[in-house]
């Protein structure tokens, strides 16, 4: 009876570790070595509002590479911008349209607003590894 629980236990314990995934993000297009780079991971229902995993790196290098743990498999969509003065957000001109670099997964040219969930989500189904490119502003 104890081995039986013992492997029970032991079947869940492996279900549960494998279920959680590893993103590798790889952001290039870094222009100007100052700040930082702010990163999120969205799924669809807290898109752009509530990150699932996050990251902070110094942006001292063309490209960086940082690794997340995502709770499960799943879509996700990154978000990433560059925080060059360091006031934790996105600064954007009278129009809206961002001041400091930024990206998002999935994107290949500078989007007209945020993308929405389903054009920026990629899925998951084991560690995996994504690059994000960064965009300056167009002004």
């Amino acid at each position: 009876m104890k081995k039986m629980i013992l492997a029970c236990l032991c079947m869940l314990f492996f279900s549960l570790s494998s279920s959680a995934q590893k993103l590798t993000i790889t952001v290039k297009n870094i222009t100007e070595h100052v700040g930082t780079l702010k990163i999120g991971v969205y799924d669809e229902e807290g898109y752009m509002k509530t990150t699932l995993a996050a990251a902070e790196v110094q942006a001292n290098k063309d490209e960086v590479t940082v690794t997340v743990n995502l709770p499960r498999a799943g879509k996700y969509a990154v978000a990433v911008f560059q925080d060059k003065n360091g006031n934790n957000k996105l600064d954007s001109n009278f129009l809206g349209i961002p001041n400091e670099p930024f990206g998002f997964s999935n994107l290949k040219s500078f989007p007209m607003g945020s993308p929405k969930f389903k054009t920026a989500a990629f899925d998951v189904e084991k560690d995996q590894k994504i690059i994000v490119p960064l965009f300056d502003s167009i002004f």
